[in-house]
């Protein structure tokens, strides 16, 4: 596939107003760095004054002017929330000539730590994209009690994040769905660890080990096509972006008032430099939680006059422990003068431990009566009011792994960006009872059941009549088990890429003609087997807990946690398999895919010779 964009009103005025490279040429370069000379500053502008010409700085807060005539000329430095600083250079005929900056200085409203520096960052990087964007870097994110990636991003304008009990999962940009969403960690593309689904639940990936997070909301041709939605780009730390060493230690925790726990929060990170060099990067970090949540849940709403009611409503009682394990491990080294290169592997863990215990009103063939907010529902007359009570046993692992090998090298104007990369994710679920399911009918029996709406986000309900049945949990049998043996989703991809840009200078301005061609491997697979148990022997009674967390109302009898994981491991004879719900289940669930990409891409970007009254960004 060709993609091209120029960004120039015409190219070939641009093309015209070029004049040849000057026989007597050197080279300018250095770097923009902080006050305290800690770190560098990435998208500072360079501007040559008598040339117009600009350089942007990379993350290290490097630059370089290529072809620069010989003579004498005036350098600026710009950041944003720093006063602009200006220096005097002589460019040889041949050879390079260093410049370095320290922006920053008394008087400024940079700094190098904190909301300030989190802010001039973030509008310098959005400043110099070509594209709109939006960044969050490590100070950002270091400020707010993030969880992960995805609570990150929440921080950020035109995203909204899905979540899953009460923690971020998912995230949209501009209302789309998440699957047309691009992730890339380290310029890797993430595959999605869920089984029926692209987009990367980011909840696996920890915020403690993150640099920066670049959302990008406009498409180039650089980028992937399938990039419908938004560019994620999750990068962590490399030992060129800072001048001294990193070292960070994150101790923290939280506190559930329902589970009362106390869970931990842990983290470390760290970026030195062995040598000028070579330096190396890691990280590690730790989270767990466990909480309880009370959910209520209503379908089925139907209008009778005046009277509102729901035909199936659900009370559910969670008890979730998550566990999330992220570490990073990075090389950067310089070889040459020329030629950057990196080796980063990072992987996540994500363990989800999660106990449900609900009870289930199914309503719709009752008789119903009342008027407001008062529902009265009863099984006479041949009507029937079913009762639902199951437990959830489920215990979830997503990972994701990425590796990735690649580098920069320059020669003058000349620009190579190349890189290998392996990414995998997987979800995998196996010994879980998801669910056990007793149910209960109830005909001409006596039963009433009253239903107050006054408070529509938690509707109470009473028992009136055959409340002993109601309540008894022999009267409950068992509807079927079904057992997840195994359920593993993996979706693995091997990937190269090379880029090419050349710089052609004149008095007009700068024209860029870059192009690359990338390869993607992929292959998504599943695997399930579910089985379908049945025992018509075994009743609610013989699976009973020792109480309900539940506090929202009393909804007893419910079965233990565990109690009907231990019981069935224990007396699997007992049971039948269901052979033709198992066969079903599990056969049409499973498959295979393989995606092949192979793409191309040509941009060309003009950029006009700055003068005093078209500088972009000038303080």
């Amino acid at each position: 596939m060709l993609r091209t964009q120029l960004f120039v009103g015409s190219a070939i005025a641009a093309l015209t107003a070029l004049t040849a490279t000057p026989v007597f040429a050197g080279e300018v370069a250095g770097i923009v760095a902080d006050p305290t000379n800690t770190a560098g500053l990435r998208a500072a502008e360079v501007v040559i004054e008598e040339l117009g010409r600009r350089a942007v700085t990379s993350g290290d807060g490097s630059f370089i002017f290529n072809d620069v005539p010989a003579g004498t000329y005036t350098l600026t430095a710009r950041y944003v929330g720093a006063e602009a600083v200006r220096a005097s250079v002589t460019v040889p005929a041949e050879g390079t000539v260093r410049q370095d900056f320290t922006l920053g200085q008394s008087g400024s409203n940079i700094l190098v730590l904190g909301q300030g520096a989190n802010l001039a960052s973030a509008l310098s990087r959005k400043r110099a994209a070509d594209g709109v964007s939006d960044v969050l870097t490590r100070d950002a994110i270091g400020q707010f009690p993030d969880q992960n990636v995805a609570e990150s991003l929440r921080r950020l304008p035109g995203i909204n994040v899905l979540n899953d009990q009460g923690e971020g999962r998912f995230v949209t940009v501009r209302g789309l769905d998440p699957n047309l969403n691009a992730t890339s960690l380290n310029g890797v593309r993430v595959p999605a660890p869920g089984i029926d689904e692209r987009g990367v639940a980011l909840d696996v990936i920890s915020s403690e080990i993150i640099e920066s997070i670049e959302v990008k909301k406009s498409l180039t041709p650089d980028m992937d096509a399938d990039t419908i939605g938004a560019s994620i780009e999750i990068k962590t730390t490399s030992a060129f972006d800072r001048k001294k060493d990193l070292y960070v230690v994150k101790l923290g925790g939280s506190y559930n008032d329902y589970s009362g726990q106390l869970t931990p929060d842990v983290g470390f990170d760290f970026a030195t430099k062995l040598s000028d060099n070579f330096g190396v990067t890691g990280g590690l970090s730790y989270y767990n939680r466990e909480f309880e949540s009370d959910n209520i849940e209503a379908d089925g709403w139907q209008q009778d006059g005046n009277l509102i009611y729901a035909e199936e409503v659900q009370y559910r009682d969670y008890d979730v422990e998550r566990e999330r394990i992220s570490a990073t491990l990075g090389f950067d080294a310089r070889i040459g003068s020329h030629t950057e290169l990196y080796l980063k592997g990072v992987y996540s863990e994500f363990n989800d431990q999660e106990f449900r215990r609900d009870v289930i009103f199914r309503l719709e063939r009752a008789n119903v009566s009342g008027s407001g907010t008062n529902a009265l529902f009863d099984d006479s007359n041949g009507a029937r009011i079913q009762m639902r009570r199951r437990v959830k046993d489920r215990f979830e692992s997503s990972k994701i792994r990425t590796v990735v090998f690649g580098g920069e090298s320059r020669f003058g104007a000349l620009k190579a960006d190349y890189a290998l990369s392996w990414a995998k994710s997987s979800e995998t679920k196996d010994g879980s009872l998801d669910p056990t399911r007793f149910d209960a009918n109830f005909r001409n029996s006596g039963l009433q059941i009253g239903f107050d709406y006054s408070d529509p986000r938690i509707p109470l309900y009473s028992v009136t009549g055959n409340s002993a049945g109601f309540l008894n949990p022999n009267n409950y049998g068992l509807n079927s088990i079904e057992f997840t043996q195994l359920s593993q989703g993996e979706d693995e991809e091997f990937a190269g890429r090379f880029d090419l840009g050349y710089e052609i200078y004149s008095d007009a301005g700068t024209l860029t003609i870059q192009g690359g061609v990338k390869s993607r491997w992929r292959e998504k697979a599943f695997v399930g087997r579910f089985e379908f148990w049945e025992n018509d022997d075994l009743t609610l009674a013989d699976v009973l807990g020792a109480g309900q967390t539940y506090r929202l109302i009393d909804i007893s009898p419910l079965p233990g946690f565990t109690e009907a994981t231990e019981f069935f491991n224990a007396n699997r004879s007992a049971f039948e398999l269901n052979e033709i719900d198992t066969a079903l289940a599990s056969n049409v669930e499973n498959f295979s895919v393989d995606e092949d990409i192979f793409a191309s891409y040509l941009l060309g970007r003009w950029e006009k010779q700055q003068t005093a009254g078209n500088r972009r960004g000038a303080l």
